[in-house]
């Protein structure tokens, strides 16, 4: 599952506009459209902000007959400064460096599906939502939203039926909602699969978890990518880290990642999103206990201990990991 990039591609920005409250769309012309041509629906590409820090954002839309593809990208009030500089540095007609497709959330062939998009989550899912739509398969869309002007999407959303619209985030109207749509589609359907595909803040993939968790449908099938992941470094302890194949070893000291040691230590690493989302900084692991702090692996990759995000993940008080560097 490593995100490798044999190239960045150049791609020009021919337009920009404001979708919804902190919401900007990018139309972006690819000169080279040869790595999009069978591109999957739900996925993602990498790009270079002008301030130099790497992001993802998932592909909206792609027209192969203008050679143009879209992103939505949300201007974070914690930004780290990569979704600010999208928002306040670029212009029309100024070129990108963009990473071909990558895709880890994929439709399930030929079955439909319920799709639960909050906010820009719903950048990720439109795609999706069009393959089924195209196909004449069954399926839902639930669209949530903070408040009215946080709605973005519209023209695209008008598209397919049956679409529901919900407003604002509060944990207790989330989970009532959420509660009651599934409880609904569980009702409507006799499938003995329901495929329900989410993408959205993490707080709600929590709450839709919970609800899930409480009410034990066997049916439904969870899909998800989240955006953002959120970590707490109040219990991190010191570990030390060795490079294999450069015979180096250093210590890695709380609130401090293997990732940043590493560069500080001039060692090349790449990374972006910093986050664990994105699956840049794979590192195979040869010996040690791993604490899996990520969202991209999933369980059985984990379980493996053969591979790291080295950005977030950590080992143990007084651990060692030895790694493939």
């Amino acid at each position: 599952m490593q995100a490798n990039h044999l190239r960045w591609l150049p791609a020009r920005v021919v337009h920009i506009s404001h979708m919804a409250e902190r919401i900007k769309l990018f139309r972006l012309f690819l000169p080279s459209y040869t790595r999009f041509l069978n591109v999957i629906p739900g996925s993602y590409i990498e790009v270079k902000t002008p301030v130099g820090l790497i992001r993802q954002f998932s592909l909206v839309r792609c027209r192969a007959e203008a050679q143009e593809i879209e992103i939505a990208v949300l201007q974070e009030q914690d930004s780290l400064g990569g979704s600010t500089s999208m928002h306040e540095d670029v212009e029309l007609g100024m070129t990108l460096e963009i990473s071909a497709p990558f895709n880890n959330f994929k439709l399930v062939p030929d079955v439909g599906g319920i799709f639960i998009g909050a906010g820009v989550g719903m950048s990720a899912l439109i795609s999706m939502i069009d393959q089924v739509h195209r196909q004449g398969l069954p399926y839902e869309v639930h669209d949530f939203v903070r408040n009215p002007l946080s709605r973005g999407f519209v023209e695209y959303l008008e598209n397919f039926k049956p679409v529901f619209f919900y407003q604002g985030f509060e944990p207790k109207y989330l989970k009532d909602e959420l509660t009651n749509l599934l409880t609904k589609v569980i009702y409507d359907s006799s499938e003995d699969e329901i495929h329900v595909y989410f993408c959205g803040p993490l707080g709600m993939l929590h709450i839709l978890q919970e609800v899930l968790a409480e009410k034990q449908w066997p049916q439904i099938k969870l899909h998800c990518e989240v955006f953002t992941n959120p970590l707490d470094h109040a219990n991190e302890s010191e570990f030390t880290v060795g490079l294999v194949k450069s015979g180096q070893t250093f210590s890695i000291p709380p609130g401090v990642s293997i990732a940043d040691v590493l560069r500080e230590n001039e060692v090349k690493v790449e990374t972006s999103c910093e986050e664990g989302i994105g699956g840049t900084c794979y590192t195979k692991v040869l010996s040690g206990d791993v604490i899996h702090r990520d969202v991209y692996l999933t369980d059985e990759e984990k379980q493996r201990q053969d591979a790291m995000m080295i950005c977030v993940s950590r080992s143990c008080t007084g651990g060692h990991i030895d790694l493939d560097l």
